[in-house]
């Protein structure tokens, strides 16, 4: 995929844009509620960072490897994982990522109505608002789209930076209201005084949902091994943006629950459905910035969204290129190298999801469906170090990692696989009904070496109308056998 590359500044902007979303206002109590001990959830939020960086080093190894954009489709292929690469996939382009973009439209809906409704007198029935939050949800989703249909560098990569500009400013307001509260107001930290590192409440199962919610919110470090086509010189700027990224995340994560915790008690920060808005209301002690931290939520969301975008359409690409969606979907813009049938596509499947569950429903899909992911990588990542143990020539742009961190990530993966089963059975179910949909996809459709001409026409068709109406040229096709 031949475009102008990312630089180390804008990879930087993308990988912390996408780290540090709306969780941070929303996970904090979940993450307490678990832990049920001040001092220990944010240990917590360090283990998470610590966890999100093993499989950090994990992915990028990889992606250096392969040199192909597609994340774990990419990787799977390469280690000769055919049959998984492709049920993943199947399952990835047309159902997590839409799911994870929904997710993020829904909950800006939400905020966003949730800040109409704190200066005007809004009566909604409850079907009424979750049709107006998606609606809201949809206007903000259709011009970010068309951002990323032109130019990465020069267009998208651009916003990019400012959203994330704007995400920095709004959390260093938190951690600085918190400094400044303790040192000149209170001088007390009143959700630390006297709390017990460990709670009679604290048991080990809610201490590991607890990391469970962090890792989650730690989640946008794979974008840029997904998409290492359009990052220059990989070796150093995927290392050096992942590391940076998620040291500034984990710094602020803690940081914000720690200026949390100086001014609200315990009981208070669990209670809150977003913990900000009764700490600004405490620090500034007036309702006024209250009533404005649901915008605040959504300009933190825009930068979320862009991000999403970026990933899954090139994930898109990554398998019409290798024919298992149709040509159209890896066909690029002929100037600015913006794969703009995929972008569109992605935004239309995320528009149709929308309407298909709650956001918790949502969020615990793609949880489980990631981590599954994740597990598999982090196995075939230790069976392709195998493989190539006796090698004495290495390639140099491989940033390779000892065989220990896939090992330690795995086991990691697998815990967070199983549990899931263990709480809510329908999130496994739904994660399975639609690997098994990509394994048909696989056996049906990709085993056979000949399409129907109907669909071949078809396809040519939809290529056609791309060139014309998109300005788009066609794709470069690769084979599904592995590259090594």
């Amino acid at each position: 995929m031949t475009s102008p590359k990312l630089n180390l500044v804008q990879c930087i902007a993308y990988c912390v844009g996408d780290i540090i979303g709306s969780g941070i206002f929303v996970t904090p109590a979940y993450v307490l509620s678990n832990t049920h001990s001040a001092w220990l959830s944010l240990v917590v939020w360090v283990i998470g960072g610590v966890i999100s960086a093993l499989a950090a080093c994990v992915y990028i190894e990889f992606a250096t490897t392969c040199k192909r954009s597609g994340g774990d489709f990419a990787f799977l292929l390469y280690t000769g994982w055919r049959t998984l690469a492709t049920a993943f996939y199947v399952v990835g382009s047309c159902f997590t990522y839409p799911c994870l973009l929904a997710i993020q439209i829904i909950a800006f809906g939400s905020y966003f109505l949730q800040f109409l409704g704190e200066f005007f007198t809004i009566s909604l029935s409850t079907s009424a608002t979750l049709h107006i939050q998606r609606l809201i949800g949809f206007c903000v989703l259709l011009p970010i789209l068309f951002v990323n249909l032109f130019s990465l560098k020069t267009v998208a990569a651009r916003f990019q930076i400012f959203a994330t500009a704007t995400k920095l400013v709004i959390v260093a307001a938190v951690i600085f209201s918190g400094v400044y509260h303790f040192a000149f107001v209170s001088h007390r930290a009143i959700g630390l005084e006297n709390a017990p590192f460990f709670d009679q409440k604290t048991t080990a199962g809610g201490i590991v949902l607890g990391i469970f919610s962090c890792i989650f919110s730690f989640n946008g470090w794979a974008l840029l091994p997904i998409s290492i086509e359009e990052v220059g010189h990989p070796k150093r700027n995927l290392p050096i943006s992942t590391a940076i990224g998620l040291i500034v995340s984990t710094a602020v994560y803690v940081l914000m629950n720690a200026s949390y915790l100086t001014v609200l008690t315990a009981d208070e920060f669990k209670s809150a459905e977003t913990v900000i808005t009764p700490f600004f209301i405490r620090v500034f002690n007036t309702d006024f910035i209250g009533k404005i931290v649901p915008f605040l939520i959504c300009l933190v969301l825009i930068g979320s969204l862009n991000c999403t975008i970026f990933g899954s359409s090139r994930y898109t690409v990554a398998g019409s290129r290798r024919g298992i969606l149709p040509s159209i979907f890896g066909a690029l813009h002929s100037k600015s190298k913006s794969p703009r049938p995929a972008v569109l596509i992605q935004g239309f499947i995320t528009i149709c999801i929308s309407f298909l569950g709650s956001l918790n429903d949502l969020i615990n899909y793609t949880s489980f469906t990631f981590a599954l992911q994740q597990l598999c990588i982090s196995c075939a990542l230790i069976w392709v170090k195998w493989q190539r143990r006796n090698d004495t020539k290495i390639d140099p742009d491989i940033f390779e990692i000892p065989v220990i961190v896939p090992m330690l990530y795995a086991v990691v993966a697998l815990v967070i696989t199983i549990i899931p089963f263990t709480t809510d059975w329908r999130i496994p179910m739904y994660g399975t009904v639609m690997f098994i949909i990509g394994l048909a996809v696989h056996f049906l459709i990709l085993r056979r070496k000949r399409l129907p001409r109907f669909l071949k026409v078809i396809d040519e068709k939809l290529l056609t109308f791309a060139r014309v109406a998109l300005d788009c040229h066609n794709p470069d096709f690769e084979s599904l056998e592995p590259q090594t």
